[in-house]
């Protein structure tokens, strides 16, 4: 019996056992199947996905259970063999291994139904058809829900199309690595509504001045770097974690701080700015008035930290200073 044969059903039975790679190559069959495998697809509920490219381009699928996790290495056959491409090993004639990659992409990610913890894109050496998995996740019915979204790429715009492809209400955690932009504009990710809801900012977003750190408080935890830190930008951060349980940490990395030693005599650290290095925080602890938790501040040669420490377990043995009216940085 010829498989062209077989009742809707039937087909849709034998779709719904295939691998990734095997719905995408049924659904070239003829039209009828694939009218049949876009108006009744495969349920897909992946937990997350990771593209990267770098020399070959590798996406791995994984549906969250032991045996649930797919990976795809698409590549040349050879360097400069523009015509044939490698699918995990199998050579498929006439063919650009970006070409098929874009096909397979669309077919797997459009039908997502769950909410997907983690989706990463890494584009490295090799063009990844950035335009095209935005057009991809654009051309859902519906945003992707996604939870965790990690993007490293060349520019903001990048970050800005795939994130505006996001569900909103699902969003949590937004890490950015950016290779080439060296400052972001705050404006334009502003606009966007899944940047405006996200809990967690996570990456090198780097800004001129701290004067835009009151602009990142919306998130509860934040990792950033500034060009220049002014004192009195850390007067704003100290004020919002007094008063507002939502934040829980904000980290930052500078190149330049000409109050840093000022900084540091306000906090009562007995190190000089010699004693500091890179990387290795130097740490005080003082309670949040009318509240059981703590205040820890570090601060070294490139990076500061404040966090709010909520469990009694991660401050044990440390000296607490219970009254911050006695600290300089909390007089002005």
């Amino acid at each position: 019996m010829s498989l062209l044969d077989l009742h809707d059903d039937d087909l849709l039975e034998i779709a719904g056992k295939l691998d990734l790679r095997g719905i995408s190559n049924l659904r070239k069959v003829n039209q009828r199947l694939r009218n049949l495998i876009e108006t009744r697809p495969p349920t897909h509920d992946f937990s997350s996905v990771t593209i990267t490219a770098d020399d070959d381009l590798k996406v791995v699928y994984d549906s969250g259970t032991p045996s649930g996790q797919e990976t795809i290495l698409y590549s040349n056959v050879e360097q400069n063999a523009e015509q044939n491409c490698l699918v995990n090993q199998k050579t498929l004639v006439g063919q650009d291994y970006r070409e098929v990659f874009c096909r397979d992409f669309e077919l797997n990610i459009r039908y997502q139904k769950g909410v997907m913890n983690r989706l990463c894109v890494v584009e490295g050496n090799k063009s990844l058809g950035f335009k095209r998995i935005c057009e991809t996740l654009q051309s859902r019915n519906t945003n992707l829900p996604v939870k965790f979204l990690r993007i490293f790429c060349d520019f903001q715009r990048q970050v800005f199309q795939i994130l505006s492809a996001v569900e909103p209400l699902t969003l949590k955690s937004i890490h950015i690595l950016l290779f080439r932009d060296s400052t972001q504009q705050l404006d334009e990710y502003e606009r966007l509504e899944q940047w405006r809801s996200a809990e967690e900012l996570d990456g090198n977003v780097n800004v001129d001045s701290s004067t835009h750190f009151r602009r990142l408080l919306h998130f509860r935890k934040v990792t950033v770097c500034v060009e220049r830190l002014f004192l009195k930008d850390l007067i704003v951060l100290r004020d919002a974690f007094l008063t507002n349980p939502h934040n829980q940490k904000f980290k930052s990395y500078f190149p330049q701080f000409p109050e840093l030693q000022e900084f540091m005599d306000l906090l009562g650290i007995e190190n000089d700015l010699g004693d500091l290095e890179e990387d290795s925080l130097s740490k005080m602890y003082f309670r949040i008035p009318n509240s059981s938790d703590v205040l820890a501040i570090g601060v070294c040669l490139n990076l500061f930290k404040f966090r709010r420490l909520v469990v009694a377990e991660k401050y044990a043995g440390k000296n607490v200073i219970e009254d911050i009216g006695t600290v300089g940085f909390f007089q002005r």
